[in-house]
Formats: C-alpha cells, structure tokens, sequence
C-alpha cells in the first residue's frame, strides 16, 4: 500500500513537472493584426454602446532587450517595451482642444506577453477629472 501511494505521489510531481504553460513573447517581430474591439468600449469602467471593431496592421521588429518598434499601417510608430510580462506602450496623440484650451491626449497599449491581448486606453483630459476610455485589444501573427 505504501509502494503504491508513493508511486501515485511520483506521478503526480512528474505530471506537474510536464505541463507547459503558455510561452512568453519575449521579442516580437514580422507582420502583425491588431485589432481594437471598440464595441466594448468603457468610460471609466462604465460600458458605451455604439463602438466599432478596428483592424490594423503592424510590422514590428525587435529594437533592443526587451524593446520592438512598431510601424502601424495607420501611419504611427512607437515602441512596445517588455514590463512585468506585458508588452506597454504609449503614444501621444494631437492635442485636443477643450473648452478651457488644449489639451494633451495619449494612447497606451498595454498586452499580455504570452497571449498577446490586452487593452488599449485612451485619455480623455477634457473632462475634469479626467477620464480614460478602455478597449480591449488582440496581437495576432499575420
């Protein structure tokens, strides 16, 4: 009885030993879809409706240690950089203007190194507090 119980705790320390989790992306590179489900759209944690899904292409190739450039085919660059298992990077967009002048606006993109999903969010400075709207996103190899 002993033998056997000992044998079941072996099997199941090997089994442990065996399972894969999913791997990390730890550089990126080639052809990539992003895509932005802005039909899930939040403010702030709260749901919008009226959201679209946007699609667009990314060529990306490595641009150091833990660093890849992104080309966006909507005419962007930034650079994506590996933090905390997690693929983070912000881009400034054009000022808006506010009712109480301009006001800088970002986009940070932030997605998980082993499934490459995540989120991007959007800074809303014209509201005071500001606000920040969030879409979830997905990485796809082209």
């Amino acid at each position: 009885m002993m033998r056997l119980v000992a044998l079941a705790a072996i099997a199941l320390i090997l089994a442990g030993c065996t399972h894969q989790s999913e791997p990390t992306t730890t550089e990126l590179g080639g052809t990539y879809t992003f895509v932005a489900d802005g039909t899930q759209l939040t403010i702030d944690g709260e749901p919008r409706k009226g959201g679209t899904i946007n699609k667009s292409t990314w060529q990306i190739e490595p641009c150091g240690p833990a660093c890849s450039r992104v080309t966006s085919s909507l005419g962007w660059t930034a650079d994506l950089h590996l933090i905390d298992n997690k693929w983070q990077a912000t881009r400034e967009l054009p000022p808006l203007e506010c009712s109480h002048g301009a006001e800088k606006s970002t986009l940070t993109y932030v997605l998980d190194a082993s499934t490459l999903t995540g989120t991007v969010a959007n800074s809303l400075p014209c509201n005071k507090p500001g606000s920040a709207a969030v879409i979830p996103a997905k990485l796809t190899k082209a």
